[in-house]
């Protein structure tokens, strides 16, 4: 019987980064997994431990090695593997020796070929000692990391340097020798409270032993830490802790035994814009902000220590005057930057560089102003706000406070507009021209920012894939894939009716000779096309619902989106399937006889099953459905659920009507009618394109 033990790996290194700690911890559980399973080497679970300087895996009841195993290699038939004399032939000697023994240890097997000689071999299965350090090796290797680093004169790379590894097996070491360190059983604690070497005897102790010197190893126990005592500190002063998740993380990812402590903040800073603040305390002191529950900021700040100080005023002290200092200058720049009006900072824009090869954020305007309006014309946006948003659109990005806090971009631009007293569609659109800017991101609520939003990501997209910069593998330095994703989402979610054909083409005329790609217009389809297929398969479209309506090369998002949930309400109806395979050999007939539908007309007098009868009325009957269809409120939906009727006379069509017969005219009129039920399917997609889904 195989022996189970739990088996413990920690790599520790310096600091690894805090954003993507969670996530490398993960990361490292799911590929020393997938590595196990690869191997057949079984395990009841896996627990992940990071921190800020440790990775760690907890494997719980691993078997201690793999499982033995009959090795059978099927040889060449034995009427061939000898000759007349019994002598081995060169393909039994060729066998024999890929199997690494002699011919007579070869066996002869009955199979339904005949007699065959057989290789068989037990294999004993390797233990953990032999594959766990492989494993290991392979699974950090696959860590998600952008850019690993060397350290000294090591060959090895890594996230951060590394310093030592522990590995063990149930009370023993692995040994091994992993990115330049030998295994061993030793870890550390805390690298203020207790740095010194700590010995881990087995696998469970590990986790008791850190929390002993002051190390919380589980990133959820660290996390959920933080969340009770910011509460419980907040509570304090009639608050709620203000905790987005990336900020919770972040934090969870910088400290090893967290202690929340309760800084104030001047009152009077509470006049500037609540994102200021926010961003202060958030992305540049990691602190959280506290508010009232009506959402109103209050005048104190919680910020997550490392250590357990003896004397925490002072640690608060110094985070409150390090936060002081910070506000200050940025009540100062709100001061100085609402002196000048946007409208006086336009010129200034000839001196910010958009790209090199594309011009400044001046130039970026002038196209805006007039791709902007083109988008309003077509979605119903105010043209003269929608002009004068573009205008001010980059003006923000001139000013003290953004120079400062470049995350403010478009979010202080819209409090400066309003404080120059422009309308509030315009300000708002100077903060909604950069929405969404993530992926679930809200997105623009305005018109007026719907339009300057979507013109100011097809100008990105036209003028860097104009220039071939197009994105490589994950590499996305202008965020093309993001500026794509968002004009899709604005176009769908908010029902907008685009036609992007023609501001790619406007876009283009506006860039003039800048642009290097002559097949820039195509190019750019291609992409955002791609960008949506990948949109709607993350929406549990399938794949060949999608192919069912791009078979019609239909570029109106809003209308390919209509059909696109037309279709997949079709797929769930009884009759899909059947009504889909009716389709697919209509289309086959045609295509093998090669019929365009334009020479071919139905003469109801060679009508010779009454069923023929039948289906034609029931495609003209259908075809009414379709006389509006180019209505922007057209419901396709209704439209191809009403087709699915036709699955009982399409049936019967084929039970009882040969299509191929030999008199040409019967034929002929039996394919062109065969034309029209394929076209009635095909004005809202092709469903012969679907699968059935199992």
């Amino acid at each position: 019987m195989i022996e189970k033990n739990n088996a413990l790996i920690e790599i520790f290194t310096e600091e690894l980064p805090p954003k993507s700690l969670k996530k490398l911890g993960e990361a490292l559980a799911i590929n020393v997994r997938q590595a196990l399973f690869n191997v057949d080497l079984s395990c009841a679970d896996i627990h992940f431990f990071s921190t800020p300087r440790r990775l760690a895996v907890l494997i719980d009841d691993l078997n201690s090695c793999q499982a033995d195993r009959v090795i059978e290699k099927r040889g060449p038939a034995v009427a061939v593997a000898f000759d007349e004399n019994g002598q081995p032939s060169k393909a039994c000697q060729g066998f024999a020796r890929s199997c690494g023994v002699t011919v007579d240890e070869l066996q002869t097997v009955k199979t339904d070929q005949g007699e065959r000689l057989m290789y068989c071999h037990q294999e004993k299965g390797k233990s953990v000692d032999v594959l766990l350090p492989a494993i290991i090796e392979q699974a950090l290797s696959q860590l998600p990391v952008g850019r690993m680093m060397r350290w000294g004169d090591n060959k090895e790379s890594f996230v951060r340097p590394v310093h030592a590894l522990l590995m063990i097996y149930g009370k023993k070491v692995i040994e091994a020798e992993i990115l330049g360190i030998t295994s061993d059983r030793l870890t550390y604690g805390h690298r203020f409270h207790a740095p010194e070497a700590i010995t881990i005897n087995q696998p469970g102790d590990y986790e008791d032993a850190l929390q002993q010197k002051y190390v919380i190893a589980d990133f959820e126990k660290r996390q959920q830490r933080i969340q009770e005592q910011t509460r419980k500190l907040a509570e304090q002063v009639k608050g709620e802790v203000v905790m987005p998740d990336g900020l919770l993380d972040e934090v969870t990812g910088l400290v090893e035994y967290p202690q929340a402590l309760l800084g104030k903040i001047d009152a009077n800073f509470l006049n500037l814009p609540r994102e200021v603040l926010i961003s202060v305390l958030q992305k540049h002191q990691k602190c959280f902000a506290i508010s009232n529950p009506q959402g109103d900021l209050l005048p104190y700040f919680i910020t997550i220590s490392n250590i357990e100080s003896t004397d925490p005023r002072q640690v608060i002290h110094g985070n409150q005057r390090v936060v002081r200092a910070r506000l200050a200058d940025a009540e100062f720049f709100w001061q100085q930057d609402k002196q000048h009006r946007l409208a006086d900072r336009v010129d200034a824009l000839k001196s910010v560089l958009f790209q090199k090869q594309l011009g400044s954020l001046y130039d970026k305007t002038e196209r805006l102003m007039a791709l902007s309006q083109a988008v309003a014309e077509q979605i119903g946006a105010d043209m003269a706000q929608t002009e004068r948003a573009a205008r001010l659109a980059k003006t923000d990005l001139v000013t003290a406070m953004v120079g400062e806090f470049p995350e403010l971009q478009g979010i202080m631009g819209c409090y400066y507009a309003r404080h120059d007293g422009e309308a509030e569609q315009v300000a708002m659109a100077l903060d909604e021209q950069y929405q969404p800017r993530y992926a679930d991101d809200q997105l623009p609520d305005t018109a007026v920012g719907q339009a300057l939003s979507i013109a100011d990501r097809v100008d990105t997209l036209v003028g860097i894939i104009g220039i071939g910069k197009q994105p490589s593998g994950s590499s996305d330095p202008y965020a093309l894939r993001r500026a794509a994703l968002g004009i899709l989402r604005m176009i769908v979610e908010k029902q907008l009716s685009v036609d992007l054909s023609s501001l790619l083409l406007k876009s283009i005329q506006l860039y003039g000779a800048h642009l290097k790609n002559s097949n820039v217009a195509d190019a750019v389809t291609d992409f955002i096309h791609e960008r949506y297929k990948q949109f709607c398969l993350r929406r549990d479209f399938s794949a060949d619902m999608f192919a069912a309506v791009n078979a019609g090369n239909y570029m109106d998002y809003l209308d390919f989106e209509k059909r696109l949930q037309a279709v997949k309400h079709f797929y769930g109806l009884p009759q899909a399937a059947d009504l889909a395979e009716i389709n697919k050999r209509v289309k086959n007939i045609l295509n093998k006889n090669h019929i365009d539908g334009k020479n071919y007309t139905i003469n109801i007098d060679l009508f010779e099953q009454a069923v023929e009868k039948q289906l034609l009325e029931r495609i003209e009957e259908k075809a009414l459905l379709f006389k509006h269809k180019h209505d922007k409120q057209f419901d396709y939906t209704t439209a191809l659920q009403s087709l699915a009727d036709l699955h009982g006379v399409t049936d019967q069509f084929f039970t009882d009507v040969m299509v191929m017969v030999d008199d040409q005219a019967l034929q002929d009129n039996r394919l062109a009618l065969l034309m029209q039920l394929r076209q009635l399917f095909l004005q809202v997609a092709d469903i012969a394109l679907l699968q059935e889904h199992t």
